[in-house]
């Protein structure tokens, strides 16, 4: 029987956070900003539903990761196998991200922007209503003492890339419509260079997701170790 973990027992906790920071090293994939064992410290008593938020952020990260990750290496789709296992993890890659977003759009309102959170939840289009919220107030206080800004640039790209890329060109004609990556993945398409820029553009941006829910996470000890990097 595989290993579970009590997540309102900080050991328990403790344990989990390690156990999967190490499988995501063993990915080659770092995602041990996002600290669980401060963000229990920080939000479990008082705010648990975004300790909760911030624990499933950091496991949908691990997702967008792997899965970008296998989409890097099957590109070339050099056998049959590998042009059908391409075809799965891009449905599944296009999916996970969606579901990354709206994690991420969810935890920034809660943890900073908590008076718009009812129409935020409320609104005919999320995206909008976040793009709205951010670009007339990017700085807010958060928890530990720290203040977060989100540039403005940045939630215009999320904007334009989940609106005008994500939902147009990636996920809305698999999930709702007859498709569209069969043309670029089983056939010769010019398309397929497109489908490469705007993959790789969102590869480009992610530190920049990362920073944002690690500050979250980890309040004022993710600040200092940032500020220690860059030194």
């Amino acid at each position: 029987m595989h290993t579970r973990w009590n997540f309102e027992n900080k050991d328990s906790l403790l344990e989990f956070n390690m156990m999967l920071d190490s499988y995501a090293l063993h990915k080659g994939i770092g995602i041990m900003g996002i600290d669980l064992c401060r963000s229990w410290e920080l939000y479990f008593e008082n705010e648990r539903t975004l300790f909760y938020a911030i624990l499933d952020i950091k496991l949908n990260v691990l997702n967008v990761f792997c899965s970008t990750r296998d989409l890097q290496i099957l590109w070339h789709r050099k056998d049959i196998e590998s042009v059908f296992k391409f075809n799965r993890c891009w449905f599944e890659f296009v999916c996970i991200y969606r579901s990354f977003y709206d994690k991420y759009m969810n935890l920034v309102i809660r943890s900073g922007w908590k008076e718009k959170l009812d129409n935020f939840n409320s609104a005919k289009s999320r995206n909008k209503s976040f793009k709205k919220i951010l670009t007339e107030s990017d700085t807010a206080f958060i928890a530990d003492g720290v203040f977060l800004r989100i540039p403005k640039e940045f939630t215009e790209w999320c904007f334009n890339f989940i609106e005008d890329v994500v939902n147009k060109e990636f996920r809305n004609p698999e999930v709702h419509y007859t498709g569209k990556a069969r043309k670029w993945i089983f056939t010769e398409s010019e398309e397929e260079k497109e489908y490469i820029k705007k993959f790789y553009e969102l590869i480009k941006n992610m530190w920049q997701f990362l920073n944002i829910i690690g500050t979250i996470a980890g309040g004022r000890k993710f600040c200092k170790q940032i500020d220690k990097n860059n030194k």
